[in-house]
């Protein structure tokens, strides 16, 4: 089984672990839904592609741990690019 709940138990009970282990997996956790849910809470508009929302929602359950770093970061320079397009059309006008 690869989530064995038995093991996970002793693991975080345990005297060796700490519990800047606990509160790290419980950041982790916290962090992946926040971001999870803003991406839910993009318009289409907002994502370039057909399936973007899919596709990030794959990445997200695939990568648990790494997909919301990416994503923080992907929605920024995103933002940015949106923006400075919004710059240009009102530039030209």
């Amino acid at each position: 089984m690869i989530f064995d709940l038995d093991q996970w138990r002793f693991y975080l009970t345990s005297p060796d672990t700490s519990n800047w282990t606990l509160i790290g997996i419980v950041f982790l956790l916290l962090f992946w839904g926040y971001q999870f849910v803003q991406l839910m809470l993009m318009t289409d508009e907002e994502l370039p592609g057909r399936y973007d929302k899919l596709i990030w929602g794959v990445v997200f359950v695939a990568t648990l741990p790494l997909a919301p770093f990416v994503f923080l970061f992907w929605r920024g320079a995103h933002k940015e690019i949106l923006r400075r397009k919004a710059e240009e059309v009102f530039d030209d006008t």
